[in-house]
């Protein structure tokens, strides 16, 4: 070690390799607590002055895509579900954004708590680098008495309640993929066999050491890089709450600077170490840097500002089917979770009538009253008893009559970006597209009996009210485009599928 401290350029990565499917002798390997050595002068080499930075990958490393010329970009999410200890994860927001700089930083916020609306965001969003989730960890989560430990975070679903999100089920969730996750839990770096932890104390969160004689098992962060994730950082123990804010706050700063994803989780374990506050300064080591393939790097290559607001932003939305009471959209709307979480829970306990909004005007009530209303969707009941089916223009084609059609209509509802991928899959099986279009009249660029929009294809033309036109171009009978020459299109306008269509 004396000599590969000696003989290794600064900084000096320390990198710990296994199989994807690691043995036994190799996740001991793997998970000893390479953070804590010792240099050969004394002290830690976290803090010697050559940087000593720690990665532990698993899988063979190969080439990762290519980066965009956008700045960094980070997705927050927080969750605290009813009856945990409330998170100030404000202050970590704030953190991250100050440290960072709003000229150096694109934040997309998403408030709800819940993952499955994460996963929406992010779509919606095109896609963002980091995904940062802040919120109770645990690493022997049991569904029953009985069952194997399995780890979860405690995200909130649209009541309150808690949601535990095994890792494989947040992965799922998440289109695009994103380069880094930093769990920002505790025990997300514990596996789930561990017999004890950190104990938990003031500003601390943690769980019940799991029993002894567990076989070796995936923590959160391992099994995130194992479902697809390349780089995921966690904490292996509980850690207050001010401790993980002055890490990420440190962290940010230096990937935003271009720095690589291992040393600047080394200079945010650095600046942890020494701090003045001894209660923060006792978590210093606990964080962990796991990679896959192909994780680690770089995740900035640009300064190039991110559209942060999804295709469908410009059109307004309406409380009224009049159209004469505006409120905010969904990606405007930020904060009064408390109240729509109680909200819901009363609406839907089947005890209340309904609920009353109250107070001074001007204060978003009508706004708050549509995204209730937004998340209490419910089917009505037809004249002979029956649940009424759900209308939706959204049609994949498909030879074989499959559920692509269901997961379009999803995909419509969320905004176009996230429609993306669904084009992409149906160039790739060679089938056609059909969708339907509404604008303002006069934002067509053919007149709607033109042949030259869009030429041998059937379209269906609806006059609005509100002076828009709707058009449908193909069908089930008539084809629709070629989905490869579409997605070539989406391609070509980098990814906007509105630009594409407007083309």
């Amino acid at each position: 070690m004396t000599r590969l401290l000696d003989e290794a350029p600064a900084p000096l990565v320390f990198e710990i390799r296994a199989p994807a499917r690691p043995s036994a002798a190799a996740w001991a390997l793997l998970r000893a607590p390479y953070e804590l050595l010792a240099a050969p002068e004394g002290g830690f080499l976290a803090e010697a002055p050559k940087l000593f930075a720690v990665a532990r990958r698993l899988g063979h490393p190969s080439p990762a895509q290519a980066l965009d010329g956008h700045r960094l970009g980070v997705a927050f999410m927080a969750s605290a579900p009813r009856g945990r200890h409330e998170l100030d994860f404000e202050a970590e927001e704030m953190a991250i954004l100050s440290a960072v700089g709003k000229t150096n930083l694109d934040l997309g916020v998403e408030d709800s708590g819940n993952p499955e609306h994460l996963g929406l965001r992010l779509s919606e969003l095109g896609g963002m680098p980091v995904v940062h989730l802040s919120c109770h960890g645990l690493h022997n989560w049991r569904t029953e008495p009985d069952g194997p430990a399995t780890p979860v975070l405690l995200m909130e679903d649209d009541l309150g309640n808690g949601c535990p999100t095994s890792a494989d089920a947040l992965v799922s969730l998440l289109t695009p993929r994103p380069r880094l996750a930093f769990v920002s839990a505790c025990l997300t770096a514990t596996g789930a066999d561990v017999a004890g932890h950190v104990p938990v104390g003031a500003d601390r969160r943690g769980g019940p050491p799991a029993e002894p004689g567990v076989s070796v098992a995936h923590s959160m962060a391992t099994g995130l890089v194992t479902a697809g994730i390349p780089s995921v950082i966690g904490w292996d123990g509980s850690v207050s709450d001010r401790a993980a804010t002055r890490f990420a706050e440190h962290l940010y700063q230096q990937l935003s600077r271009r720095v690589e994803l291992a040393e600047a989780v080394a200079r945010a374990r650095r600046h942890l170490l020494a701090c003045s506050d001894e209660h923060q300064r006792a978590d210093w080591h606990l964080a962990r840097l796991w990679l896959g393939p192909t994780g680690g790097g770089p995740l900035v290559a640009g300064n190039r500002k991110r559209q942060m607001v999804p295709p469908h932003h410009v059109t307004k939305t309406f409380l009224d089917r009049k159209h004469q009471l505006p409120v905010a959209a969904t990606e405007m709307f930020v904060g009064r979770r408390p109240e729509t979480q109680h909200t819901l829970r009363a609406l839907r306990g089947g005890r209340k009538a309904g609920v009353l909004l109250h107070g001074q005007g001007r204060l978003g009530k009508s706004s708050l009253a549509a995204r209730i209303a937004a998340r209490h969707t419910h089917r009505r009941t037809t004249a002979s008893g029956a649940r009424a089916r759900v209308r939706t223009k959204a049609l994949l084609i498909t030879p074989t009559g499959s559920g692509t059609g269901r997961v379009g209509a999803q995909a419509i509802a969320s905004g176009s970006a996230r429609l993306r991928p669904l084009i992409a899959e149906a160039a790739r099986r060679g089938l056609r597209l059909a969708f339907t279009v509404r604008l303002a009249k006069t934002s067509y660029l053919h007149p709607s009996g033109s042949r030259t929009d869009s030429s041998g294809i059937r379209r269906d033309v609806i006059q609005r009210t509100d002076h828009t036109e709707e058009r449908s171009y193909g069908s089930a009978r008539t084809g629709g485009f070629d989905a490869a020459d579409f997605a070539r299109r989406v391609d070509a306008a980098g990814g906007d599928v509105t630009t594409a269509v407007h083309q």
